[in-house]
């Protein structure tokens, strides 16, 4: 009559420890399959299997649809722009006379000049409260743009002698214009009719 079979004969017989894909820790080297082409016949199942591709240098890796390639062992980008120092910055500047990327040393410098006659770049705190305060498109009903004494336009209702509605019609105050006023030798003789609103009749 046989005796049980001890897990202790299962490894001897085979010469190690199986791993728990339950969680087990392993020490030492693991060694990927080493092949020149995609493994055939992989379904949705055999999701997460690796292997090396000599060929290509490269270990790759089953996602359950189709096989991608993890790169070299131990590189990551090893060129930007032209440098390939290990160690790289981003520099912000404003030389040249538009926008523009230097590459020099370990930095890469994004050049990005005040906006001027000459220049395309960033707009200045102080070119941007002038454009603030430049002349808006708001005006009130029946004024209109005025240059005061500080030469700046000003927003004023006509008066005087005459008066403007919203309509742009002109309006000359009764008994402003009288008959000496009036050119009787040129091209047109014109009669003043005197009404409420001071209508000139050519």
């Amino acid at each position: 009559m046989g005796s049980s079979i001890a897990s202790s004969d299962i490894t001897a017989a085979l010469g190690f420890t199986p791993v728990n894909k339950a969680g087990d820790v392993m020490l030492g080297n693991l060694s990927l399959s080493s092949v020149t082409s995609d493994p055939a016949g992989l379904v949705a199942g055999d999701e997460g299997k690796m292997w090396y591709r000599s060929d290509l240098n490269t270990i790759r890796y089953w996602d359950g649809a189709t096989a991608v390639s993890l790169g070299v062992a131990g590189s990551g980008i090893t060129n930007i722009n032209g440098l390939t120092t290990s160690t790289q910055s981003f520099v912000l500047g404003t030389a040249g006379t538009d926008i523009g990327i230097s590459s020099t040393g370990s930095a890469h410098t994004f050049d990005i000049p005040t906006a001027s006659a000459t220049k395309r770049g960033a707009l200045s705190s102080a070119d941007w409260t002038t454009f603030n305060a430049k002349q808006g498109s708001t005006l009130n009903s029946a004024q209109i743009w005025v240059g005061n004494s500080g030469n700046a336009a000003t927003a004023v209702t006509m008066s005087g002698d005459a008066t403007i509605d919203n309509a742009g019609a002109l309006a000359i105050g009764a008994g402003k214009i009288t008959a000496p006023m009036l050119s009787t030798g040129g091209v047109n003789a014109a009669t003043w009719v005197s009404s409420s609103q001071g209508l000139l009749v050519i």
